[in-house]
């Protein structure tokens, strides 16, 4: 699938990407990396997000704890399908700690955790009955990534102020910088860091503590 976005967008051979993802969704229908990247397929570059619903939601059943599956999956409900009821019932079921071994997002962790919660905050805090998570969830997010872009961009949606760069001057930015660290991502050049982020552990050294 990665191989697929290569041909779409650099070598702009479509066709070849077309057969590309074709082939994978055969061969691995069940494959919850395969499912996103057809959902993101069609919301993005197809332009179809009819056909992108289905995959996207399979990819969240296989996937439950992948923060940036979950985080496009809640964006594409919200704004490509105004589907406020089903991120509604999203919300109310990762309330409820290993229901079809789902995490709860106030217990998750890891790199793509602060932008899903950042994100997610600001529709949580609209839904009638879900305001007290979504503070719950912009407040981890500003502890474990304050200074992401999810968190400038959506400070004013927040706070109805646009007051971000007043209050983070530049010895406030190192402060934070130094006081929460901050998350690297491995990134393939055409597609999101999605296959890096949830449950599976990576290494960043080829020695293990043996020596």
């Amino acid at each position: 699938m990665e191989a697929a976005a290569t041909w779409h967008h650099s070598l702009k051979r479509l066709p070849v990407a077309q057969m590309l993802r074709s082939l994978a969704l055969k061969a691995f229908p069940e494959d919850g990396y395969v499912q996103y990247y057809m959902g993101r397929h069609y919301d993005y570059e197809a332009e179809k997000p009819e056909l992108a619903s289905p995959h996207y939601k399979n990819a969240v059943k296989i996937l439950p704890n992948n923060p940036l599956i979950l985080k496009e999956y809640i964006m594409f409900l919200d704004l490509a399908l105004k589907d406020h009821k089903t991120i509604a019932r999203l919300f109310k079921a990762y309330q409820v700690g290993n229901s079809k071994g789902r995490t709860p997002f106030l217990e998750m962790n890891g790199p793509g955790v602060g932008a899903l919660l950042c994100e997610a905050s600001i529709n949580a805090k609209s839904t009638p009955g879900l305001d007290k998570l979504g503070d719950a969830m912009w407040t981890k997010a500003r502890q474990i990534s304050p200074l992401s872009d999810c968190v400038k961009h959506n400070w004013q949606l927040y706070y109805k102020k646009n007051n971000y760069a007043d209050l983070h001057p530049l010895w406030t930015r190192f402060r934070l910088m130094a006081a929460g660290g901050t998350q690297h991502h491995i990134v393939p050049h055409n597609q999101p860091s999605v296959r890096f982020q949830g449950d599976k552990l990576f290494l960043t050294s080829p020695f293990n503590n043996s020596g």
